[in-house]
């Protein structure tokens, strides 16, 4: 159940990813991860395995919140500190075999047609 889980997020942020590339008309070279599900290792490589692509997270989960807080301070006149640039921690795809990754994938498109038809 876990495991279906965790192949159920990277297969929605895979189609969200997909159709960006499709509606730019150029590849993306990768996926910067934020959120708490971007905590988790596991996840992050398989979601590079799913897209094929490197997966680079931050050391702060919640980034788009501490962005979010950050303005919200300026606009009172506070001042928020800056702790400098994150450090990142990248993930390569290569834990997923092709034929898997397909598999999987074909899997998802199949599921998914079932479900909205």
């Amino acid at each position: 159940v876990a495991r279906a889980t965790f192949e159920a997020i990277a297969l929605q942020i895979a189609d969200v990813f997909f159709a960006m590339e499709k509606d730019m008309g150029s590849p993306l070279t990768g996926l910067l991860a934020d959120g708490g599900a971007s905590a988790n290792s596991f996840m992050m490589q398989l979601q590079s395995d799913i897209l094929d692509r490197p997966v680079s997270r931050g050391d702060q989960a919640e980034v788009g919140a501490m962005g979010v807080a950050r303005m919200a301070l300026q606009a009172l006149g506070i001042g928020a500190e800056t702790s400098g640039h994150a450090g990142t921690q990248n993930f390569i795809p290569g834990q997923l075999a092709g034929a898997e990754r397909d598999r999987i994938s074909r899997r998802w498109a199949e599921a998914v047609t079932r479900v909205t038809s």
